[in-house]
């Protein structure tokens, strides 16, 4: 198939040979449901032959069917290149040396020719490359530890991060970025808290829900302001000129090299989020298959049904903890208010407080990786180390316009008596 029309066949590539239209054309298309512009993507080789895709001024991607299309015409014509030279950084003593670790995700991405999707590749040396305006910042070096999409980060990522923050900070490191894709970055972010306490310089984790070429929690799949605090303010707002603290509570820059590394992580740890009608099997199973922990987001202020009683018992005798989180999200873990809670913490289940289940699920991963004793790992889930459990959730801390920030708190005292 011609590079002019990559990926493009049966109906599809007939309406683009026909408007003598290439792909990455810059095209207006008429349709019998209304008119479009935007730049022609490739087609992925597994996809259907009756669309043709359309990125928008936005950046959201759209399929029209050939079917409705009236009229093409090309306004432009850019070819895309994929490769985006490495460049080294300009060295300046005046400047704080800040390490960039890379992982992978859509931050560290590019569009795969063949198939339509985006792919990791982008070194952190090329990302330097396409944004140059970082050398008026600091002095960059980077290293690419994993070059992964953030579902496939796991126990053994989580580990040689940590330790190579540890290596970093022990060299004198000034400050350090960690790439990282969006879908799972909340889990990193959690273990990370753990695994990685009292840091002397600030540690800050990115992602981008865009590729390079185009506790905090991801509550939205495409929504470019996805990630919010859950339970209270954010430390600090963020804009070009200056970083605002919203609250005072946030580790300092010491001048010191003194960090704890606990690189620990027990694998056999799992998650179930209750649904009605589960069955106890669920939990068999994994007591069968050797967990040693369970963390359940359940309902309301932590329930489940009757029929997983037995299930958890039988977990309770075998060694296995559970812990409890709610589906919510924002809230409590209440299990005193009703018998069904009370029932549940006679057979064993222990209320996480008000940690989110990723939260728990990685903390109690982190616990149990460091001792079979329960008693300790109770000790460890239930005292706060990084903000994950607080003493009381602020009146301003469940809100869309999150507060601290100053027009959202001169609303809010219109109301807050």
């Amino acid at each position: 198939m011609s590079d002019l029309f990559k990926g493009y066949k049966g109906p599809a590539l007939e309406l683009l040979k026909r408007f003598n239209i290439r792909v990455w054309s810059d095209a207006t298309v008429k349709t019998t449901r209304g008119d479009f512009r935007g730049i022609v993507l490739p087609r992925s080789e597994n996809d259907d032959d009756r669309h043709i895709v359309l990125k928008l001024a936005t950046g959201y991607n759209i399929g029209i069917d050939a079917g409705t299309v009236r009229e093409m015409e090309e306004l432009g014509y850019k070819e895309a290149h994929y490769k985006i030279p490495e460049k080294e950084f300009p060295f300046s003593r005046e400047k704080k040396n800040v390490k960039l670790l890379g992982t992978g995700g859509t931050i560290a991405s590019r569009l795969d020719y063949r198939t339509g999707a985006v792919i990791p590749a982008f070194s952190p040396g090329e990302l330097y490359g396409a944004v140059p305006e970082l050398a008026d910042i600091c002095n960059l070096t980077t290293e690419k530890l994993f070059a992964v999409f953030s579902e496939n980060m796991g126990p053994e990522q989580y580990k040689g991060l940590a330790k190579a923050i540890g290596a970093e900070i022990k060299k004198g490191i000034d400050g350090i970025v960690i790439g990282h894709g969006t879908d799972t970055m909340h889990h990193t972010a959690g273990i990370l808290s753990f695994m990685v306490q009292n840091p002397p310089i600030p540690i800050v984790m990115v992602g981008s829900q865009r590729s390079s070429d185009r506790r905090v929690r991801k509550m939205h799949s495409s929504y470019r302001s996805t990630f919010r605090t859950i339970g209270d303010i954010p430390l600090a707002m963020v804009d070009r000129q200056k970083i605002t603290p919203l609250r005072p509570d946030y580790n300092r820059r010491r001048s010191d090299r003194e960090v704890k590394i606990l690189p620990y992580f027990e694998e056999k740890v799992g998650m179930i989020y209750y649904y009605p009608n589960m069955q106890p099997d669920m939990i068999d199973s994994m007591v069968d298959n050797g967990y040693r922990g369970i963390v359940i987001a359940g309902t309301g202020l932590g329930h489940v049904n009757k029929p997983l009683y037995p299930a958890i018992v039988r977990a309770a005798e075998k060694g296995v903890t559970i812990y409890m989180t709610v589906q919510t999200l924002w809230g409590y873990v209440h299990m005193f208010v009703y018998d069904t809670g009370r029932d549940l913490m006679a057979k064993g289940i222990i209320p996480a407080e008000n940690m989110l289940p990723e939260v728990a699920y990685v903390k109690l991963a982190w616990a149990l990786g460091q001792t079979t004793d329960l008693g300790k790992v109770k000790d460890l889930m239930l005292t706060p180390i990084a903000g994950e459990i607080t003493e009381r959730e602020p009146y301003n801390g469940y809100l869309i316009f999150q507060g601290g920030i100053p027009e959202v708190e001169e609303f809010i005292r219109k109301f807050h008596k």
